[in-house]
C-alpha cells in the first residue's frame, strides 16, 4: 500500500525543518535513480550526512560536504590518531535539489560501490566510512545515531511503498493486456469452440486459468 508522505515532528525546530524541507527532494531523487537502475543510497542516509556535514544548516554552500573545485573551507580531518583543522576546496551547488542530484552523481562512482550495495542502513553507514566518505573514525557511528533519533528511515519505507505501487500497476497493466489479447483470439475462433479445449490450448500459449476466465467475461 502506497504510504503517504511522512513529516517528521521531532519538537526540535532546527531538526523537523531541515528535515521535512529536505526529504521531499531526497526522497525525489532516490526513486528517479531507482528506477533508472543507477547506484544509490537510502533516503534516510542521505539525510543523515547533509545534517551532518552541514551542521543541520539547510541554506550551507556545500551541503554534503564534497570536495572540488568551488569555495575554501575550514575543515577538520583525522590524520595520523589526531584531528587536524586545515582548509580545503568544496563543491558549491545553487540550491538544495542540485546538491541532492550532485551527491546521487558521487555515488555513482566505483569507490563507493561496497556502500551502495549495501543491505540496510547500517551497512551503509559503515561502508560509507570505510569507501573514504570520510576521516572521522566515529562518522558510521553519528549517522546511524543521527538516523535512529528522528526516525529517518520513515523515508526508506515511504519510498518503497512507491516503487512496489508502480510495480503493482505495471504488472495490472501488463495483465490487463494479455487478457485483452486473449478475449480477442477467443472471439476470433483461434482455440474453436468446446470450452474444455479452449481452456487447455489456452494453457498450451502460456496463459493462467485466471486468465482464461476473465478473457471469457470480456
Amino acid at each position: 500500500m502506497r504510504m503517504d508522505f511522512p513529516i517528521i515532528n521531532t519538537g526540535r525546530e532546527h531538526v523537523d525543518r531541515f528535515v521535512n524541507e529536505i526529504s521531499p527532494i531526497v526522497c525525489n531523487e532516490y526513486i528517479k535513480r531507482m528506477r533508472h537502475g543507477e547506484c544509490v543510497i537510502y533516503p534516510s542516509t542521505c539525510i543523515a550526512q547533509a545534517a551532518l556535514e552541514s551542521g543541520w544548516n539547510i541554506n550551507a554552500t556545500s551541503l554534503f560536504g564534497i570536495k572540488g573545485e568551488g569555495f575554501v573551507s575550514d575543515t577538520t580531518e583525522y590524520i595520523n590518531g589526531e584531528y587536524v583543522n586545515l582548509k580545503d576546496s568544496f563543491k558549491c551547488y545553487p540550491n538544495i535539489a542540485s546538491a541532492v542530484s550532485g551527491y546521487y552523481d558521487l555515488m555513482q562512482n566505483e569507490r563507493y560501490k561496497s556502500a551502495t550495495s549495501a543491505v540496510d542502513y547500517i551497512e551503509e553507514c559503515k561502508e560509507l566510512y570505510n569507501d573514504g566518505y570520510a576521516t572521522d573514525p566515529t562518522y558510521s557511528e553519528k549517522l546511524i545515531n543521527i538516523t535512529d533519533k528522528n526516525d529517518l528511515t520513515i523515508f526508506n519505507s515511504y519510498c518503497l511503498s512507491i516503487l512496489r505501487s508502480n510495480e503493482e500497476t505495471t504488472e495490472e497493466t501488463d495483465n490487463s493486456g494479455r487478457i485483452e489479447e486473449l478475449a480477442d483470439k477467443l472471439v476470433n475462433g483461434d482455440y474453436g469452440n468446446g470450452r474444455e479445449t479452449r481452456a487447455e490450448r489456452t494453457a498450451q500459449d502460456g496463459y493462467t486459468l485466471e486468465e482464461y476466465e476473465a478473457a471469457q467475461n470480456i
